[in-house]
This record gives structure tokens, sequence and C-alpha cells, in this order.
């Protein structure tokens, strides 16, 4: 009966001490801020599915910087300078996209969170998103 005990209580104390070790194996350097950014100041509008309501879906938006973009580093600089201050030079969307959601708000973050979001969005890239359901 004691070593049914036993092997419970030890395996518990290693797992608890082993927590803080695991989680940092699965955890990439800001994506729980990034997501936590998104979810404070893109969500609202930038949903994850389509269809597109207010704006279009985050994984389209991550399709479309690759494409055009390549690098994330490039893509990344792209995202958030037109976070920051929006305009039709910028917008990588088509022009039934602009006629349809029109042109979005200047994101009112610092530069460094703007990154950290845009890096976020770049990294929901999904190769079998399916950017005609957006329409």
């Amino acid at each position: 009966m004691k070593r049914l005990l036993v092997f419970p209580a030890a395996l518990a104390t290693v797992l608890a001490c082993n927590v803080p070790g695991l989680l940092a194996m699965n955890d990439t350097p800001g994506t729980d801020a990034g997501e936590a950014l998104y979810q404070q100041s893109c969500r609202a509008c930038h949903g994850m599915m389509p269809p597109a309501q207010i704006a279009p879906p985050i994984p389209a938006l991550a399709n479309r910087y690759r494409q055009v973009y390549g690098s994330k580093d490039k893509a990344v600089a792209a995202m958030a300078s037109f976070m920051a201050a929006p305009s039709t030079d910028k917008a990588l969307l088509g022009r039934g996209a602009m006629q349809r959601f029109g042109l979005m708000p200047p994101i009112a973050l610092e530069q460094k969170d703007l990154e950290t979001v845009a890096g976020w969005v770049w990294d929901q890239y999904d190769p079998d998103f399916d950017t005609r359901s957006c329409r």
C-alpha cells in the first residue's frame, strides 16, 4: 500500500519541478505577447476564420504578406508601418477588399508592440487557407 502512495507523490514532485522547463520548450518568444496584443487590439475586426465580416481574417493577411514580402523581417516592418499609419499606398489588399472594408484606423501601440503583433500575424500562416472563402 505504501508503494501505491509513494509513486504518485514522486511523480507529482518530478512534474512540478520541471514545469518551467516544459513550458519553456514549447514557448516561442513573443508568441504569447503577440497573441495578447491581437486579442486586445485586432480581434474585434480581424477574426481567425472566414467569412470576413468587418476586416480580412488573420490567416488571409499572413498569406498575403508572405506572398508579397517573402521574409518575416520585411513583412513585420511593413505590417507595423501600416498598422501605425494605414494608407492606400501601403495597403496590400485588392481593390475589392478596400471597397468592401475600407481603410483600417491606426493602431495606438508602441512600435515594439506593433512589431510583436505583426510577428504573431506572420506566424499564423496556413498554406491550406483558402483566401476565396473570405469573399
